[in-house]
């Protein structure tokens, strides 16, 4: 299962298992904003308003569910954020927000999981095979957005290609010992 591995006095940790699990009744925006967070619910309550109002444009309970939920993505500021995780979405390729989890591709849904977790504020980020079941285009994005990102993030994995881009310190277990190393994985080998 995909989502929240620990979450406790201000340390939050984010995971990205290898092999994600969804809800399949649920969207692609269902299943990245499906969090307790206020700011994930704001979102969520807005876009289902939205979609309320769009298919019964003549429903004034809709429209009032609709005003209710602008109101509260002001009061939270969450605007920014929505149009963050919709851009992560399209930057990965996933464009149709209300397709339905269970009619993607498994490439299709790694990605999903990939927008829930970058979305998802993390102290730790731990990405296990990020890189399983991508293409090289998204590859590459990826590889650009880790560079940039500002928290912590482990990475489990076995494409040294994507490893020797992406990180600046290598950890090694070895028969119990731990093992520290600067760099990226060419100098962790070079220094092995």
């Amino acid at each position: 299962d995909s989502g929240t591995l620990y979450h406790a006095n201000q340390f939050h940790v984010e995971y990205l298992p290898q092999d994600p699990t969804f809800n399949d009744k649920k969207t692609i925006l269902e299943t990245v904003f499906d969090s307790d967070i206020p700011l994930f619910n704001a979102v969520r309550q807005y876009e289902e308003a939205l979609q309320n109002v769009m298919n019964n444009p003549e429903r004034e309970v809709y429209q009032d569910h609709l005003l209710h939920a602008q109101e509260e993505m002001d009061r939270l500021g969450a605007w920014d954020f929505s149009t963050q995780a919709k851009t992560i979405l399209t930057k990965l390729g996933l464009n149709q927000f209300d397709a339905r989890v269970d009619e993607l591709s498994g490439g299709q849904q790694k990605r999903v999981a990939l927008a829930k977790a970058f979305i998802n504020p993390a102290d730790l980020l731990i990405l296990d095979e990020p890189t399983n079941h991508i293409d090289n285009s998204t590859v590459e994005w990826l590889e650009q957005y880790l560079a940039n990102y500002s928290g912590t993030l482990l990475l489990v994995t076995h494409d040294r290609y994507f490893l020797n881009r992406v990180t600046n310190r290598i950890f090694e277990l070895d028969k119990g010992r731990l093992f520290e190393y600067d760099g990226n994985y060419a100098t962790f080998l070079e220094q092995k």
